[in-house]
């Protein structure tokens, strides 16, 4: 949509252009501040102006009342998450992949097998501005069967925000083993906690999703686990020299 919109400007403007009129609106935009610099009514993201400026990829600048709507390929796909921030998309910034190691110590020897996990990285802050931290997520988070909305309870909530939102088959998830995610895609930054669940059955091979039944979840937020996320710690295969691959470790509590 927004693609169209910069073409038609651009259009409007080679019209005047060739009137030897200009074009109204074409001064400098700022994609940051909050202003309409330019004078023609659009503010930061939502000008065509901005469409290619870091700060505004993807449907940032967009309306929004919740996560979901700015989500443009799908929560697992998006990297990083854009945030919906005063009813705007928002995007986060510069983007890292972390890698988690999770310590399921507390399971072993339970007589069932982890087949997917899901870890979501979640802002300290909600979208009406209250703050948000484990004993809320534990209390938006009781469903513990896939099938009745246990996967994606949290996010029918439209109350949070989302740094990082990974699904992970598990082929070898005998319980009390360390379990991997050597890429968790995120946004780097702080003030985010980290909930955690385990799951019996692999991922839905059409949404992503963890399906079956939820055998544990553990929420995190304090600690080294929880530290800000810097760029330079960027696990990622492309990630250039002088960085150093952060490792977040969690353990499981025993299953509730």
């Amino acid at each position: 949509m927004r693609g169209n919109l910069v073409g038609a400007v651009a259009a409007a403007c080679a019209v005047w252009a060739a009137l030897a009129v200009g074009c109204f609106g074409t001064g400098a935009e700022t994609c940051d501040n909050g202003t309409d610099d330019n004078g023609d009514g659009l503010v930061d993201c939502a000008d065509p102006l901005c469409a290619a400026a870091p700060a505004c990829p993807g449907d940032a600048g967009n309306p929004c009342t919740a996560q979901a709507g700015c989500v443009r390929e799908s929560w697992f796909k998006d990297r990083p998450l854009d945030q919906c921030l005063a009813g705007q998309c928002t995007s986060p910034g510069e983007g890292l992949a972390v890698k988690l190691e999770v310590d399921t110590s507390a399971h072993s020897g339970m007589p069932y097998k982890v087949n997917s996990m899901s870890t979501r990285f979640i802002s300290r802050k909600g979208l009406d501005g209250s703050a948000v931290g484990c004993a809320l997520l534990g209390s938006l988070a009781t469903e513990t069967l896939a099938t009745d909305g246990g996967a994606t309870q949290l996010d029918a909530t439209g109350k949070l925000n989302y740094l990082a939102y990974e699904v992970t088959r598990v082929d070898n998830g005998t319980p009390g083993l360390t379990l991997t995610n050597p890429f968790i895609y995120t946004a780097a930054g702080a003030d985010f906690v980290i909930w955690h669940e385990l799951w019996t059955v692999p991922p839905d091979s059409n949404s992503g999703q963890p399906q079956g039944l939820r055998k544990g979840w553990g929420c995190f937020e304090a600690g080294d686990a929880v530290a800000p996320l810097l760029p330079e710690q960027d696990c990622s295969p492309d990630a250039g020299t002088g960085t150093s691959c952060r490792t977040i470790r969690i353990k499981m509590p025993r299953p509730n």
